[in-house]
């Protein structure tokens, strides 16, 4: 905290690279070399929230009134915040924000506790998939699709929704009006438009500032009475997954997959985390997916569309567990829990006895136990204290790989 005599922060702040200074204190803000980051669109190359050739991640923040200014941020061995305001609770100088008069200090520091330290890299950590996306609604994309772009998701949140402002309009080529029930099949033109909603699209209030948006950037609106063609519309196709079932353990290859419905399809997709497998025109729908997936929980996705162009969406979580012959279910890697804790491993054959060790020393064992196509194995672990542990699991000549979990108090 920078201040003056009168307990105030500072107003004759600068700028990066310039001094900030009173009777009392002064606080050299350095300049940043680094102009690599993804904060230079909001904040400029070589920012207070870069560091020179280093990957830091930081947030800013700044309260109403100018009353506050934080800066918090972390490399992949040390975090750092720093808070900027009046002890008295008067106001700041306007546009004193978290960027300007929190972040040089955690910079700073950032800069002296790493100057002896090798560069560090942030570590991908399991859960993390790569989806193509459509590049404006950012949702799953259909064959309307004009652009995609690859976008970084935790496996929970991988979109599971199709692209829903790329649409098409049934024209009649030969009159430029919509089509209708006496246009010939052969004069119907699907003629694309990208289409934006608000939240709610039933209130004219809040829909017709979006539809003026779009006049002012000309964007072209589907004409009235146009048969709009929406990929995810809710009145699709009725089917369901019979198999896998959601949340089973898939612990071999192919992975089977079958879709049921009564309905003629145009195409049936599959994907996997975002990712088209294979695709369908005709029934019977079952695939079988021999390709390699990351063993840990996966997203299967179906994308059905009827022959009038309506589309339906499902999808189910699974566990995949095919890359090694014995797999920990539980706890996750990097886990942080509390005590006792269900260890669970989990194999695709039957391995008779599997032996727990924690920190390399053997803590019990437990018998498999059928679970479908698959076995499994479990110990309840009551950690002596809190933290962190590393746990191994062997049955017969195999073992899995160490994962590393964390116990804290549960009065935390």
């Amino acid at each position: 905290k920078v201040e003056g005599k009168s307990g105030d922060v500072l107003e004759e702040y600068k700028d990066t690279g310039q001094r900030v200074a009173d009777e009392q204190a002064v606080y050299e803000v350095t300049s940043i070399l680094s102009d690599d980051s993804a904060r230079s669109y909001i904040f400029g190359a070589g920012s207070q929230l870069t560091l020179p050739g280093r990957p830091v991640a930081c947030k800013t923040g700044t309260t109403n009134k100018w009353k506050d200014g934080w800066s918090m941020c972390y490399t992949p061995s040390i975090a750092v915040g720093a808070w900027v305001g009046n002890s008295n609770s008067k106001e700041m100088k306007t546009s004193a924000d978290g960027s300007r008069v929190a972040a040089p200090i955690t910079n700073l520091f950032l800069r002296e506790a790493l100057k002896d330290i090798p560069v560090e890299q942030f570590s991908k950590p399991q859960g993390i998939t790569t989806v193509t996306v459509d590049a404006v609604s950012g949702l799953l994309p259909t064959e309307y699709t004009p652009q995609t772009k690859d976008e970084i998701f935790a496996s929970y949140s991988v979109p599971t929704a199709y692209d829903n402002v790329h649409v098409v309009v049934k024209i009649d080529r030969t009159t430029g009006l919509p089509a209708n029930n006496l246009t010939v099949p052969e004069n119907i033109e699907l003629r694309p438009y990208l289409v934006f909603k608000s939240e709610r699209p039933d209130n004219p209030a809040w829909e017709e500032p979006i539809r003026n948006w779009m006049i002012s950037q000309n964007l072209a609106l589907p004409p009235d009475g146009a048969d709009v063609i929406v990929p995810n519309n809710s009145e699709g196709p009725v089917l369901t997954i019979s198999e896998p079932q959601a949340n089973s353990i898939i612990t071999k290859l192919p992975i089977m997959v079958s879709v049921n419905t009564k309905e003629s399809l145009a195409r049936l997709d599959v994907l996997v985390d975002g990712q088209l497998i294979e695709s369908k025109t005709s029934a019977p729908f079952v695939f079988q997916i021999y390709k390699t997936l990351a063993d840990g929980q996966r997203t299967i996705a179906i994308h059905a569309v009827s022959q009038s162009g309506r589309a339906t969406d499902l999808s189910i979580p699974v566990t995949v567990a095919v890359n090694a012959p014995l797999t920990i279910l539980s706890p996750a890697k990097d886990n942080i829990t509390i005590s006792p804790v269900t260890l669970k491993a989990i194999s695709g054959n039957n391995l008779g006895t599997a032996v727990f060790y924690v920190n390399d020393v053997a803590i019990g064992s437990s018998q498999a136990t059928s679970a479908g196509n698959s076995y499994t194995y479990e110990f309840v672990f009551d950690a002596p204290k809190p933290g962190t542990y590393k746990l191994v699991v062997k049955a017969g000549n195999t073992q899995t790989l160490k994962e590393t979990f964390s116990i804290i108090d549960q009065a935390q």
